[in-house]
């Protein structure tokens, strides 16, 4: 970690393989931050980031960063806030913005070919046309309905009553 002691204690909320939690991180450790870094660990630790956020609906996400009584959600929220504190060390913002809507393209494209392919493994080879409905165990006790076709995928969840993610091909 850095050299810069900020004034306000830092604790960083992320997934260790996350791509936005790498770039949350790589944003502190260029900008000389000293932070705290917790793991955070699906449906375990969702209860008590709820409580931290005081969010009780909706969805969470990491990366989060605490600082003292304020939260910054997202990559690259963290990133200015980052660069704000430690004297602007990442430059100017407005021209790295450009560089992280392409990197949210390539990280948004990859996560979709993820999904895609896990789909696939549930429900099989797809033919054109065809429209397929499966009840399948995501995590231990969570029980999603995942509708299937060539133009949509939709995931709702049975435990939060809600869709949680819908992507177009």
């Amino acid at each position: 970690m850095g050299q810069n002691e900020p004034k306000e204690k830092l604790i960083l909320v992320g997934e260790s393989f996350s791509p936005w939690t790498k770039k949350a991180r790589w944003a502190l450790e260029q900008c000389g931050l000293n932070y705290n870094y917790e793991e955070y660990t699906p449906t375990l630790s969702e209860p008590q980031l709820r409580w931290r956020l005081k969010q009780w609906t909706g969805n969470v996400s990491v990366p989060v960063l605490f600082v003292e009584k304020h939260v910054l959600r997202g990559s690259w929220e963290i990133a200015c806030y980052a660069n704000s504190v430690s004297g602007n060390r990442l430059g100017s913002m407005e021209e790295a913005l450009e560089w992280d809507k392409l990197s949210e393209a390539a990280l948004a494209e990859g996560r979709t070919r993820v999904v895609r392919s896990v789909l696939k493994g549930v429900l099989g080879i797809l033919p054109p046309n065809t429209a397929k409905t499966a009840e399948v165990p995501v995590f231990t006790g969570l029980q999603a309905t995942i509708n299937f076709n060539l133009a949509q995928v939709s995931v709702s969840s049975s435990a939060f009553g809600s869709k949680n993610e819908q992507k177009q091909a």
